[in-house]
């Protein structure tokens, strides 16, 4: 294990198959898709077996923008997913 923090630039989309990112404490997205699945992937890339720490997502996100309105669809599908699989709601774009 290096102690020299490092970066993956990724999509969600290629980065929600097949890594394994448990050495991840922060991850940063700088788009989305409208695809809730590619980002509930990609979220769980850090969370493997072995991650003891806390896991923080940044949405990058200008006002107005289509990113905007990617967060708040992904945000209600979420939401949707949460009530009908009764999991404890999640908030994506929130940094919460």
């Amino acid at each position: 294990e290096s102690p020299e923090p490092y970066t993956l630039i990724t999509s969600s989309r290629i980065g929600g198959v097949g890594l394994n990112l448990v050495a991840a404490n922060y991850v940063i997205y700088f788009t989305n898709s409208f695809s809730i699945k590619d980002r509930q992937q990609s979220e769980d890339r850090a969370h493997r077996i072995g991650q003891t720490d806390k896991v923080i997502y940044y949405d990058l996100v200008a006002r107005k923008t289509v990113d905007s309105y990617v967060i708040k669809s992904l945000q209600q599908k979420q939401s949707l997913s949460d009530y009908i699989n009764g999991d404890t709601l999640r908030k994506i774009g929130t940094g919460e």
